[in-house]
């Protein structure tokens, strides 16, 4: 008796990779927004802001006083007036991020204008194999989180489940068709 069955190969394509990578970043981001959930292990809300950035951001990160530039700075000539009410540092709102531009200072969201979170993106997806990346320059954002103990740049215990639990559901898929194929068998005499 011969018989044949075709063998079992289990991979994620990479369009479903890359379709898994921009759900990693859609979990990373409502995280963000619904609490300031950090991708620790264990998903731990963040520190909370310094008083001084929570200050300036709450107030749109205008100035509150006006100061004069007598010696000027690297960025500024001598005799620069930043009035009161101006942006500093020469901030602008997106009206294209997570949350336009963004005064909420209950949780450390990681959000002033969005553009972090609109630069993320999943790249190089290969089979079994995807990497999401932010922009070269989030770089310091990124670090200056971990630093402070808040994780941005992997999966907490919970997403990395949701994620798992995505990528069994494709191979189940797969294993499914497989079952379905025919099998061969050819019986002789002896």
């Amino acid at each position: 008796m011969i018989t044949k069955v075709k063998p079992l190969e289990l991979k994620v394509p990479a369009d479903v990779m890359n379709d898994i990578g921009k759900a990693e970043i859609e979990l990373i981001q409502n995280d963000a927004k619904a609490g300031g959930l950090s991708q620790n292990e264990a998903g731990n809300s963040n520190s909370p802001y310094s008083l001084q950035y929570a200050t300036y951001k709450a107030n749109q990160m205008n100035r509150f006083t006006t100061r004069v530039y007598k010696k000027g700075t690297k960025n500024l000539p001598p005799g620069y007036v930043a009035k009161a009410g101006t942006k500093l540092y020469s901030v602008t709102g997106s009206r294209t991020g997570l949350a336009g531009f963004n005064t909420n200072v209950g949780f450390k969201n990681y959000t002033l204008t969005g553009t972090m979170w609109n630069r993320m993106r999943a790249i190089g997806s290969k089979v079994n194999e995807v990497t999401v990346e932010y922009s070269p320059g989030d770089k310091w954002k990124v670090l200056g989180a971990r630093d402070q103990g808040d994780e941005l740049a992997s999966l907490n215990d919970k997403n990395a489940e949701l994620v798992k639990d995505m990528v069994i559901q494709e191979l189940n898929k797969q294993l499914v068709d497989w079952a379905r194929e025919d099998i061969i068998i050819h019986i002789t005499d002896l």
